[in-house]
């Protein structure tokens, strides 16, 4: 390693630009991703309750345009085991994310 690789005080940007400089494009077909589209945020009696239901409905009309024209559909969510153990001291932490409990319904797609 040279000394500038070495050198702590090295601007943050060019740092990052030395591990993830290289752009890959874009790649040939179209997918749609909602992330975290979980009920938890939709039920007005959940911990988690966000008050965003016209952020859902935007999202569900985007989704039915994107299966009729075939587009694919991919879904994203955090999902933990029975004891929380995948979800480390961040899960002992904050209580309500037992909302995303493998089986919880809060942790379902609306």
């Amino acid at each position: 390693m040279s000394q500038a690789d070495n050198d702590v005080t090295q601007d943050l940007s060019a740092n990052y630009k030395k591990a993830y400089d290289k752009r890959l494009g874009f790649g040939d077909s179209l997918a749609l991703i909602l992330v975290d589209f979980v009920q938890a945020y939709f039920d007005e009696s959940g911990a988690l309750y966000a008050g965003v239901e016209d952020a859902l409905e935007s999202a569900l009309r985007i989704r039915e345009l994107a299966r009729a024209a075939g587009i694919p559909v991919i879904y994203s969510n955090v999902v933990y085991d029975e004891e929380g153990r995948d979800g480390g001291v961040f899960f002992r932490k904050v209580h309500v994310l037992k909302n995303f409990i493998a089986g919880n319904p809060m942790g379902d797609l609306p």
